[in-house]
């Protein structure tokens, strides 16, 4: 909105503002502290334009100012981050953002103090007194030693003092002044901690099921509201055990965070009462129907690597291994899960084609429902958040990661970001489902989608628009040709479309009835692929 929309800005925070205070949540008056935005760094790159932060920056020195007129006239402290984040990016070495407007790791650690030190002061104020005290105690000994200079043993002892106390002042004068208490790292876990449960209860993977139109359908007797529900009371107090956690660290006891009183699951009964029988990998080939001249090998399943559950994506490095996302926790992991889903990497035999070694490259996960290789290390989508993960100490396993993206949905699981791949040019395109709401803050402003789409992302810019906004179901599908155009095909119906034909722009949204250029002769479809191999005949090359 730039200037033309402070007056509504700041109406609508004057109003919240008064709401708030007026409110009483079970303990009182509130007390209430805005923060402003940061200021968009100039990275001074040539994948970045300096002059959408320069744009930017007078925007939010506008918007900067009018909070802080509103938090005056209402009484309420306000941060200037904007100014001082301005202030960090000078004097820094290195970038502190990822892409202008979102802070790294190292920006981080540099805007934390002044956010700490607005809100609770410089240091501890008891030790503020004291340097104080001691400053002015030192001046008087030494005034009174050099007025009573008859006196000379007395007089050197008073020196002596003086400067002893006069040294101690100082000391604790710049100490209290200038620097921050040290970060105590047992409390800085338990708060990564509960903001982590915290951010499961409050952004829960499928929430189409606890709240939207699934939420109250009945499977044999029970419903996801209920069921999930209770998953999220659990959430709750898995959140509250960290907090005691937080408390204990600050204190300097133990800290040892039991979640022992989580409630038990509610049971949920099978919708097959009979036995069902499950095939092995190995079982499973003499069912299949294959082309004359082709056959099929087996290369893994779960019994011959435990980790290899319900495998979402795959794809091979340049050293030829095998990568898997495998997703155990389908449709997401609970309260009481134990065993997380993971990033997998198979190393193959070059003789034999089968598994002589697998390990885990990540885990801990949830829902990741895709991944692509990205310079020396993996993008991962774990909706909200799309990831960069890397290996930075050679011992095969991610101990690195930074979030490049967040505000992709992920209302229901299986639904929510995936099937990422690349375009020709170098791009990465994400898939998105029904029943979603996804909203994304870029430099370039929020990116907004209601339901099915494709998105084009540029992680090297930070670049990211709606490619194709269509009524999709499970747009898991797509690849590009010879020529670049891409094919998206709609897993649920199996119905495929030519992307050109739908991703430029329309005023109205979305586009609609888009015809398919091929009609299935099945539903649904687990994937797709434009065949370029020798293992293949002449003619099959290029086909999709």
């Amino acid at each position: 909105a730039g200037a033309a929309g402070l007056d509504t800005f700041k109406a609508n925070l004057d109003g919240w503002l008064k709401k708030t205070l007026a409110a009483d949540y079970g303990k009182g008056k509130v007390r209430v502290v805005l923060f402003s935005p940061i200021a968009h760094e100039d990275l001074k790159s040539a994948f970045f334009d300096a002059k959408i932060a320069a744009e930017n920056n007078k925007n939010l020195a506008l918007y900067t100012s009018a909070m802080a007129t509103v938090a005056k006239a209402n009484g309420v402290q306000f941060v200037d981050l904007f100014a001082s984040s301005q202030k960090l990016y000078a004097a820094a070495k290195a970038p502190l953002t990822i892409n202008g407007i979102h802070l790294n790791a190292s920006g981080d650690a540099a805007l934390a103090p002044v956010q700490f030190q607005a809100v609770f002061g410089k240091g501890n104020g008891s030790s503020g007194l004291l340097s104080y005290a001691a400053l002015l105690l030192g001046v008087i000994l030494v005034l009174t030693a050099f007025l009573k200079s008859s006196e000379e043993n007395r007089q050197t002892t008073m020196k002596l003092v003086g400067v002893a106390v006069l040294g101690l002042g100082f000391f604790l004068f710049f100490r209290n002044s200038s620097d921050l208490p040290t970060v105590n790292e047992a409390i800085r876990a338990q708060v990564n901690e509960k903001s982590t449960q915290w951010h499961h209860r409050y952004r829960t993977v499928d929430q189409f099921n606890i709240f939207g139109q699934r939420s109250r359908i009945k499977y044999e007797g029970v419903d996801n509201a209920t069921v999930l529900g209770a998953e999220l009371a659990n959430r709750d107090v898995k959140t509250a055990n960290h907090d005691k956690g937080i408390w204990a660290a600050a204190q300097g006891k133990p800290v040892e965070v039991k979640h022992d009183n989580l409630k038990a699951p509610l049971p949920v009964p099978p919708n097959r009462k009979e036995p069902v029988p499950y095939l092995s990998g190995e079982e499973q080939l003499k069912y299949l129907t294959l082309p004359e001249g082709c056959k099929v090998e087996f290369i893994a399943d779960e019994t011959t690597i435990p980790e290899l559950i319900n495998p979402v994506q795959m794809n091979f490095d340049t050293k030829g291994r095998l990568w898997i996302a495998a997703w155990p926790n389908y449709p997401e992991t609970s309260p009481t899960t134990k065993v997380f889903d993971k990033l997998l990497v198979l190393d193959l035999d070059p003789k034999t084609g089968k598994v002589a070694k697998s390990h885990v490259f990540l885990d801990g996960l949830n829902c990741p429902t895709g991944f692509q290789f990205y310079k020396d290390g993996v993008i991962l989508i774990q909706s909200p958040d799309i990831w960069y993960v890397r290996d930075t100490d050679g011992d095969g396993k991610a101990d690195w990661k930074e979030r490049l993206l967040t505000g992709m949905d992920a209302a229901d699981s299986h639904h929510e970001t995936n099937s990422i791949c690349y375009e020709p040019g170098g791009a990465l395109y994400l898939s998105d489902g029904v029943f979603h709401r996804s909203q994304v803050e870029t430099f370039n402003g929020v990116m907004r989608n209601t339901n099915g789409g494709i998105y084009r992302f540029e992680p090297q810019t930070s670049k990211l628009y709606r490619h194709v906004p269509y009524g999709f179901a499970n747009p898991h599908g797509r690849v590009f040709d010879y020529w670049g155009n891409d094919i998206i095909t709609d897993a649920t119906g199996n119905a495929n479309y030519f992307g050109p034909g739908f991703s430029g722009h329309l005023d109205s949204g979305a586009h609609a009835k888009y015809p398919e250029m091929w009609k299935r002769p099945s539903r649904p479809c687990p994937g797709t692929a434009i065949l370029s191999s020798r293992h293949f005949p002449e003619d099959w090359q290029g086909t999709f």
